[in-house]
């Protein structure tokens, strides 16, 4: 990130007005897209449904790792297999330890 300081001395300095643009572009679309994860979890919590929950999980990774491999920039390795794979197994991992370890959740089923 780019500083613009007028001035010398031990003034303080503030991000240059293009910086300050994409600051308030990229606020402005983190809240869009919380209250649009917020709607769809408020969804997914209410389905009854384990397969379709299921589904919806797979997708959600699918996605995840699909961003993942975006940020690579080396093409010449397989990387999205490997990741989808160790995502699935860590968010499952972490989710059988949240609900049924620490807050002793049981199915409804």
């Amino acid at each position: 990130m780019r500083y613009l300081c007028r001035g010398g001395g031990n003034q303080l300095c503030g991000p240059a007005p293009r910086d300050r643009k994409n600051l308030a572009w990229g606020t402005v679309r983190t809240v869009a897209q919380l209250f649009l994860v917020g709607y769809v979890l408020n969804f997914v919590f209410q389905i009854s449904n384990p397969y379709l929950v299921l589904l919806i999980y797979g997708w959600m990774v699918f996605w995840a790792a699909h961003a993942v491999k975006g940020r690579v920039r080396e093409k010449q390795v397989a990387i999205f297999a490997p990741t989808f794979l160790s995502m699935v197994a860590s968010y499952t991992a972490v989710a059988v330890m949240v609900t049924a370890v620490i807050i002793h959740s049981r199915p409804l089923v």
